[in-house]
């Protein structure tokens, strides 16, 4: 399924032509057939899909694993496109959006006038256009491909670019920047966030910034990036946490907690790498146990729980694959029987996963391929090497308890939202005046 992408008659190299992606905004970049389904019209839907889970990087590891040069060009091109057009150059707007990475456009809206940006005017609802745009997200930073890419080609610019936008998490968070710094200078909690302002526990938002604080600290060993992601380690995911309280049943909005622990089994790696057997190291591996202990009990495929979404595709059961990976991190990291009830998840996981998706007409558009893509070879890492295992730590320190986060103005956010937008009429008179 994988191999799609690159062999048969309709690669992501013949995707392109569907919507002629040749301009210099969008060559290179992936189209993102998946949301034309449906569509009838008189030409294609244009939708870009820019680097969305970090194609780069899954297309670079099967460059590495098979020597075909054709995954190399779909690499090499879709790098150069996210450094010079989906990376945000400037310094001059908001914190939250300076040097970040653009999303893919508009989920089921054609591109129009978007570019390869997420928003176009043209999909604006003119009843209420302020209601529609963005910039910017946590959850949209996608980092290691971009650092293989340095690492294989010495090109300067991702070296550059990955330092960027680990930068960005940095000062995305920082309260000491925001307008109301003098009244309110805690965390924003804009690297941490999923789903909503109020939602810092485990999710992609937090995931996808402690990855890119990782691997920037590969690249200059700077203790800034690891400090930081070990604060959003301890600031999202606690080894004693109420775990019903965060509603990860929620599959809507709560799906995406499987990237925030298969990133917290990369910081395991890491630690491991770096010969840092410490207290985080303990606190991590606790955690990620306790969350993974849940999800013996708790979790089905998506297909079984589709009709709880409100789009039911092809790519609910792909994103199975994350949970067979959070298993085996969870398996490296113990022993006995609990190792092989771990182990034999993620194989049920990993099939129900394939599985599932074949029986969809749709499995070859281009999420579903790309999720394979990203996530697929850790299962062929564990079936060649079984005997994977972490540093097992025997006794662990007292953790506390778990301590909620709240972010910078966040009972402000609250008393906005029991009082009308009253706060947007301060900042829009406080803008004036700065102006």
């Amino acid at each position: 399924m994988i191999d799609s992408a690159i062999t048969g008659e309709n690669t992501f190299f013949d995707r392109r032509e569907i919507i002629d992606e040749y301009g210099w905004r969008n060559f290179g970049d992936i189209y993102g057939d998946h949301e034309a389904v449906g569509h009838t019209g008189p030409t294609p839907r244009v939708s870009h899909y820019n680097n969305q889970y970090d194609v780069i990087n899954g297309a670079l590891i099967e460059f590495f694993r098979s020597g075909e040069t054709r995954w190399y060009e779909l690499m090499n091109d879709l790098a150069r496109h996210v450094i010079d057009i989906d990376l945000y150059h400037t310094s001059e707007d908001r914190p939250e959006y300076n040097g970040g990475m653009f999303w893919h456009t508009d989920h089921y809206f054609d591109a129009a006038t978007a570019s390869h940006r997420a928003y176009s005017h043209a999909n604006a609802n003119p009843d209420n256009p302020s209601a529609y745009g963005g910039g910017p997200s946590n959850e949209q930073n996608y980092t290691t491909g971009l650092l293989h890419y340095y690492y294989l080609t010495g090109d300067r610019f991702a070296y550059e670019a990955v330092l960027n936008l680990a930068n960005w998490v940095l000062r995305m968070d920082e309260g000491s920047r925001q307008w109301l710094r003098y009244f309110d200078s805690r965390p924003t909690g804009l690297a941490s966030s999923s789903a909503s302002r109020d939602y810092h526990g485990p999710g992609r938002g937090a995931g996808n910034s402690i990855n890119a604080l990782l691997d920037a600290y590969r690249l200059v060993s700077g203790r800034e990036y690891l400090e930081k992601a070990e604060g959003l380690i301890r600031r999202c995911i606690h080894p004693h946490d109420i775990i019903e309280t965060h509603n990860l049943g929620d599959t809507e909005y709560r799906w995406s907690y499987t990237v925030f622990l298969q990133t917290l089994g990369k910081y395991l790696d890491f630690k491991i790498e770096y010969n840092e057997i410490d207290s985080m190291y303990a606190y991590a591996q606790a955690g990620l146990l306790h969350y993974a202990k849940w999800m013996v009990t708790h979790e089905v495929p998506y297909q079984q729980v589709i009709h709880n979404v409100k789009i039911p595709t092809e790519t609910w059961p792909a994103q199975d694959i994350r949970k067979s990976n959070v298993f085996k991190f969870a398996a490296k990291h113990s022993e006995g029987s609990l190792r092989e009830v771990f182990l034999e998840k993620s194989d049920f996981f990993f099939r129900s996963c394939i599985t599932d998706l074949r029986s969809y007409a749709t499995a070859h558009l281009t999420r579903p391929i790309v999720l394979l893509l990203v996530n697929g070879y850790m299962h062929a890492s564990f079936t060649s090497n079984p005997e994977q295992q972490g540093v097992i730590l025997k006794e662990y320190p007292d953790f506390g308890i778990p301590k909620p986060f709240t972010p910078q103005l966040s009972e402000i956010y609250r008393l906005k939202e029991m009082t009308g937008g009253w706060l947007q009429k301060i900042q829009s008179w406080v803008s004036g005046k700065r102006t």
